[in-house]
């Protein structure tokens, strides 16, 4: 793990100074780490701090996150390990049961993510992680406030309806449609991506039909229940 007091050298890479969110790469010795920060500037976004610290906290050693380390700076510091990007190979049975796994884990804990995209899949030490949290919700006081990303939004989140396991289902199934057909959804306003989510029909590979069909259907209650019912429908 990172150690504060021995040499590093910091390289600034990210800098969203509007949010107060800095991202660092740190190299210690022959060790990569990144450094995510957070200045008090809004408390939305301090909100979304609290988040992700009360993830790594209480569940701090779980299977589906990395190891975090919390450092005090003139802000607040997240240490995360380097991880490496999962959507760089092709999607194979395995690799579906792995993703989908890591998301169960999560939601078994009465978690929702909340903003799933690609890059949130990580592999750490051979297995497959979770990370930013920074919009994840508790089943029992999810709220109907939208922060999420337009292009893996759930049909009713358009609608103003809370998020659920079923919308991260839902961006999980636009995340893996965008992998297995090497398309990327195009739309230029908000309203676009409403249209897109809510009235247009993708056309879906045959060989993963069943299953990205289910994550896909429009009304949420047609959905699938859980990650469980995903994983039986792979199976069979």
């Amino acid at each position: 793990m990172f150690n504060l007091n021995l040499p590093y050298k910091l390289e600034l890479i990210n800098a969203r100074q509007v949010y107060g969110r800095y991202l660092y790469k740190i190299i210690q010795h022959q060790n990569v780490f990144y450094l995510k920060c957070q200045q008090p500037i809004h408390t939305v976004f301090e909100q979304g701090w609290q988040n992700e610290k009360n993830i790594y906290q209480q569940f701090d050693g779980a299977s589906f996150l990395l190891p975090a380390q919390y450092i005090n700076l003139n802000e607040h510091g997240l240490v995360l390990p380097q991880a490496k990007p999962i959507f760089n190979q092709p999607l194979t049975p395995y690799l579906l049961k792995e993703l989908l796994y890591v998301l169960d884990q999560l939601h078994q804990t009465s978690w929702i993510h909340g903003d799933l995209k690609p890059q949130h899949f990580v592999r750490y030490q051979n297995t497959v992680r979770l990370i930013d949290f920074e919009h994840t919700c508790h089943t029992d006081s999810v709220q109907s406030q939208l922060h999420a990303t337009p292009r893996y939004m759930a049909p009713e989140l358009f609608h103003g309806e809370p998020k659920s396991i079923q919308t991260d289902l839902y961006a999980l199934g636009i995340i893996l449609y965008e992998h297995i057909t090497q398309t990327r959804l195009k739309a230029q306003t908000y309203h676009d991506w409403a249209v897109l989510h809510c009235q247009t029909s993708l056309q879906i590979p045959k060989q993963f039909n069943k299953v990205l069909t289910g994550l896909l259907k429009k009304q949420k209650q047609n959905r699938f229940k859980d990650i469980q019912a995903v994983i039986e429908c792979l199976e069979s």
